[in-house]
């Protein structure tokens, strides 16, 4: 359900950035890139969910997780701005 969702601000993005090429073209980059990092913030929630679960394989096949945690750690560092600018633009 949740590549629906991306798929579905993609092209909603798309739409727009055509309709408002035509008369405001800085516009049109502006929303650009405000779908992408729309669509980077939701994949990021469920790349966390990747990561742990790699992580747990990881623990139970008794391999080193240094890489896992430093990984981990820096996803939830991008996760935890994410939240800070949902705060922001609403």
């Amino acid at each position: 359900m949740e590549i629906i969702k991306i798929i579905g601000i993609a092209l909603l993005g798309l739409i727009i950035v055509i309709l408002i090429k035509q008369y405001k073209p800085e516009f049109a980059i502006y929303i650009s890139l405000l779908t992408g990092v729309l669509i980077l913030f939701l994949s990021l929630d469920r790349l966390q969910e990747i990561i742990a679960l790699l992580q747990s394989i990881a623990n139970k096949a008794s391999i080193n997780t240094n890489h896992f945690k430093i990984t981990r750690n820096n996803i939830k560092n991008i996760t935890d701005i994410k939240e800070k600018q949902k705060g922001v633009y609403k």
